[in-house]
């Protein structure tokens, strides 16, 4: 990418940075600089940097840790690891916090490739065990989120790779085949033939020169199968240097052929290598001339595309077959010539070869002194790198031994905090225990309460309701509350009495259980203004639970609401419906010789709830007819009260609570029910 582009990107990128606002927005930026920071990581960083308090005013977790990835990925191009790992380690903190779902697969995924590149950054840093634990993490992680591909590359392969370069070839063979299981298990033909390679050589290294050919050749026909003219040639390739190993030079020679008219035909790279290879096999066979021809090709393709490293091994190799067709001019010229090339360009490896076989040169042709200076020059680069060997194993031995007693401190904090956490734990299971007696002893005497409660309100009955009518409106709407339906809790406790005289232990204790929870629930609404639609919904079903079985399953009742209402959103004043249903079933189901029904549905109508309660009893009129006809001079207490708390509350809200009673006409205008239509004002929580 030439200056002047990455400019104008950079430019571009401003100009979006001084606008972007929304989290959509940093995103793309942020994503703008991914491919810049391969090349320009600075710039990449600059950038990032630009936009970070904006990302951080965002609060969104996501956003946050794909800066501090990208920002890791540039510290990362620059081969500042340490500095990338500390900022994968950031992003990966926040996506591992409660605030980001550990269940999401995208979540996960990128969880995957933050442990994957704090793997690659340790492996820089020499830091194995590092690098091979967190590649290790990423294995129940893609089996989650069944990402196999990933699973066979990123885990398996990685892990293979790093204890094939620590020499611990059992482990590397182990994970190898791993690898090969699952990327056979999802039909992945490509990665498979990239674990045969990585097989092979492994075999190659053990000795096992048979069944490095065989898993070559098990990679070629996977490769001939995905028609992959390039793969094919790199297998031909691979197969060639086996053959080499096992000195069958005319096979080599056949593997080396055909991968390099791959190459040739279709103009693919590694043509260098072949030619090297091809020379090598011809000067192995004796036939010097032709092994001199191949090598003089790998020379004259490495210049033509200006390649110092590829121009060195070729003339390390024409100095060896000059020197072995007795052409000393020519020899001399091309040692000298890898010689100044890999000095220049610091191939310290190819100057100790240029420089072992110039000694051997100038031995033979009894230039001493050159011989003298050529070995002096590869003692010397031989130290180097050995040197730089020693520099590297004390830097890996170090970051194992950092790694090592930074996992022994984890895990002494580990320990700790997990005796502290069983700790915690048995206090919290002993608090357990002391509520649920709490709770029990609680519940006996609530319920020790209420009967005492009920049993004063039958004796002082008329005493209290006079009292009512003195109090303040407020101290009257609590007593109200307090103290709806006392004939119902009488009746109820009439019912539970029956069962138990009948033996009937289930049914009572069911028929308790049910009233329990409708009279706490009573108790608990008592002590609000408002309680949740849904809440209400509860006590009224419990209620007509509760009468129907008292009742002898003398009705069936349904209560519908309509889709738009969010019963737990939705705030009403309690116990409102409740007296309404009741009159239901006392003047109207009672008194019918079939069986009843109550619908109760409830709907929003010009800013109230509207609730209809429909029954097909008698009516009102023959109701009013068999009150008159048997004397009966009962007044109906619940809905007087329902009268007195509408009134009441009508004088706090807006709009106005209100309810109308109407006769149930069919199409023989007979009367076949009541239905009552309550308005009650709602806040939405």
């Amino acid at each position: 990418m030439r200056v002047n582009q990455v400019l104008l990107i950079i430019f571009t990128v401003f100009s979006f940075t001084a606008v972007s606002q929304t989290v959509e927005e940093l995103n793309e930026v942020i994503q703008y600089t991914a491919e810049l920071s391969k090349s320009y990581p600075d710039s990449a960083i600059y950038i990032l940097d630009s936009i970070e308090s904006k990302v951080l005013e965002s609060k969104d977790h996501s956003l946050n840790a794909n800066i501090c990835r990208r920002k890791a990925n540039c510290y990362f191009f620059k081969g500042e690891y340490d500095m990338a790992i500390e900022l994968y380690n950031k992003a990966l903190k926040i996506r591992q916090s409660p605030s980001m779902s550990q269940k999401d697969s995208a979540n996960l995924s990128e969880i995957g490739v933050l442990y994957h590149n704090i793997s690659l950054s340790n492996e820089y840093l020499l830091n194995y065990p590092a690098a091979i634990d967190y590649a290790k993490k990423l294995e129940p992680i893609y089996t989650e989120i069944k990402d196999f591909q990933q699973l066979a590359y990123r885990c398996y392969n990685h892990v293979a790779k790093i204890y094939y370069y620590l020499g611990d070839f059992e482990n590397a063979m182990n994970y190898s085949l791993k690898e090969i299981e699952t990327a056979s298990m999802i039909n992945d033909s490509l990665n498979l033939s990239y674990a045969y390679d990585f097989q092979a050589v492994l075999c190659q290294d053990l000795g096992r020169l048979d069944d490095a050919l065989d898993l070559q050749e098990e990679s070629l026909n996977i490769r001939y199968d995905l028609g992959d003219s390039l793969l094919i040639s790199y297998s031909y390739n691979n197969s060639g240097a086996t053959l080499l190993l096992k000195e069958d030079y005319e096979k080599a020679l056949e593997s080396f052929k055909k991968s390099l008219d791959l190459k040739l035909r279709n103009n693919y790279g590694g043509v260098a290598a072949t030619y090297n290879n091809l020379g090598l096999a011809y000067q192995k066979l004796g036939d010097l001339e032709k092994s001199e021809s191949f090598y003089n090709k790998s020379y004259q393709y490495c210049l033509e595309r200006e390649d110092p490293f590829g121009i060195a091994i070729a003339a390390v190799n024409l100095g060896v077959i000059y020197h072995m067709l007795d052409n000393p001019v020519k020899a001399d010229k091309y040692f000298v010539e890898a010689y100044n090339i890999g000095i220049e360009n610091g191939f310290k490896k190819t100057v100790v070869e240029a420089t072992e076989y110039a000694h051997s040169f100038y031995y033979d042709q009894h230039r001493y002194k050159d011989a003298y200076d050529m070995l002096l020059q590869n003692q010397i680069y031989k130290d180097s790198i050995e040197n730089d060997d020693v520099i590297k194993e004390i830097a890996r031995l170090e970051a194992e031994h950092i790694y090592s007693q930074k996992q022994i401190a984890d895990s002494i904090v580990y320990q700790h905090e997990k005796i502290r956490n069983e700790e915690v734990h048995k206090e919290a299971i002993k608090r357990k225990e002391q509520s649920i007696w709490i709770l029990a002893i609680t519940s006996i005497f609530i319920i020790f309460i209420i009967v005492i409660l009920f049993k004063a309100y039958q004796l002082k009955k008329k005493s209290q309701e006079d009292e009512l009518k003195q109090k303040a409106l407020e101290i009257e709407k609590n007593l109200l509350r307090s103290q709806m339906n006392p004939h119902f809790i009488f009746n109820a406790m009439n019912s539970i009495q029956s069962f138990i005289a009948e033996n009937d232990s289930y049914s009572a204790l069911r028929y308790l259980s049910k009233f329990a929870k409708l009279i706490r629930l009573i108790l608990e609404n008592s002590m609000h203004k408002t309680i949740l639609l849904c809440d209400e919904v509860l006590s009224l079903e419990l209620y007509l639970e509760l009468e129907k079985v008292r009742f002898d399953n003398k009705f069936d009742f349904e209560i519908n609401i309509e889709d738009s209402i969010e019963v737990e959103l939705v705030a009403v004043p309690p116990m409102l419906i409740q007296p309404f249903v009741e009159n239901a079933i006392i003047h109207g189901i009672m008194h019918k010789k079939s069986k009843g029904c109550i619908k109760v549905h409830i709907s929003e109508y010009e800013n109230v709830l509207k609730c209809v309660v429909e029954d097909n009893g008698i009516g009102r009129t023959a109701a009013y007819s068999l009150k008159k006809e048997h004397g009966k001079k009962h007044k109906s207490v619940g809905m007087q009260l329902t009268r007195d708390r509408l009134e009441s509350l009508n004088r706090q809200t807006q709009p106005s609570m209100s309810y109308t009673i109407d006769d149930v006409i069919n199409e023989k205008f007979e009367v076949v029910g009541t239905k009552v239509e309550i308005y009650i004002p709602f806040s939405e929580i």
